[in-house]
């Protein structure tokens, strides 16, 4: 686990590296001791971890989440030249995340939420900026808003590429965006004011901020009457529906959402369609 975190950062992939390191804390819980050996690590391992995760309070996406991440270890261990015996570890494990309820924002909850008054309270401002912002820009995940950099933009086109999915997304800078890119004017390259210096460093400035901004939210939902869970992933299922709802095909929108695939996309929007449903049926 420690060589994948090295190689990790040394790819820059600070994310997957914080992701092992949080699991080889995760692990080293579990088995309260410095070394296990990869022979160990067999169907039995694999499930008393399972069930030490799950009575320590863990919920079931957050065991799926550890299981990945160890999973993926292993994997790369055989890769580098470990020859496994007897059945693979995973066969049975529960590695897929639970599908969890969508929430997005109405017409009504979006218009208030641009009319707070937050002059008083520029950081709440500022969350509510970038919550903005993310809806103006094609639902643009927080991620890629905090790598944005000045050069990005060029004859009022903003390309950029996913941090996720890699996917170039292109998005016409409309005057909402420019407003809001004018109003936090950077010194540095970024477009806006939340990180600085190397990639490296950025990502756990990114990570705070992330932290921040969602607390933040907390209080401008209740501030703004806002009965859905208000974070910065809802501002992302807020265009989704929109674009759905405004009749927009779903091929559209996932290349809009820089998805790998439109069925990504369909799952997205599958809790609204049944909603759908019934207002047609009310018509009918």
């Amino acid at each position: 686990i420690n060589a994948q975190i090295e190689r990790k950062q040394e790819l820059k992939k600070v994310g997957m590296a914080a992701a092992y390191k949080s699991t080889r804390s995760s692990l080293a819980k579990f088995i309260s001791r410095p070394d296990v050996r990869m022979s160990e690590v067999d169907l039995a391992f694999v499930r008393r971890y399972e069930d030490f995760l799950y009575s320590n309070g863990s919920s079931g996406n957050t065991v799926s989440y550890y299981l990945r991440n160890l999973r993926s270890l292993y994997n790369q261990a055989v890769a580098d030249g470990y020859h496994p015996r007897g059945e693979y570890p995973f066969a049975k494990a529960q590695t897929r995340p639970a599908k969890t309820v969508k929430r997005a924002l109405s017409r009504t909850d979006m218009q208030n939420l641009a009319d707070l008054n937050l002059e008083n309270e520029p950081e709440l401002e500022f969350a509510r900026d970038l919550y903005l912002f993310s809806f103006y820009a094609q639902g643009m995940a927080f991620v890629d808003i905090v790598l944005l950099r000045k050069s990005d933009i060029c004859n009022g086109v903003l390309t950029y590429s996913r941090h996720k999915s890699k996917q170039l997304i292109r998005i016409a800078v409309t005057p909402q965006m420019q407003g809001l890119i004018d109003k936090y004017k950077t010194e540095n390259e970024y477009l806006f004011p939340i990180i600085s210096g190397e990639y490296a460093s950025g990502y756990k400035q990114y990570r705070l901020a992330l932290g921040r901004i969602n607390r933040h939210l907390k209080k401008i939902a209740v501030a703004a009457d806002i009965k859905v869970a208000l974070t910065t992933y809802t501002a992302r299922h807020t265009w989704a529906t929109t674009a759905y709802y405004c009749e927009i095909h779903p091929g559209i929108i996932s290349e809009a959402m820089g998805h790998s695939s439109i069925t990504v996309t369909e799952t997205y929007l599958k809790p609204f369609r049944s909603k759908k449903i019934d207002e047609a049926n009310k018509q009918v």
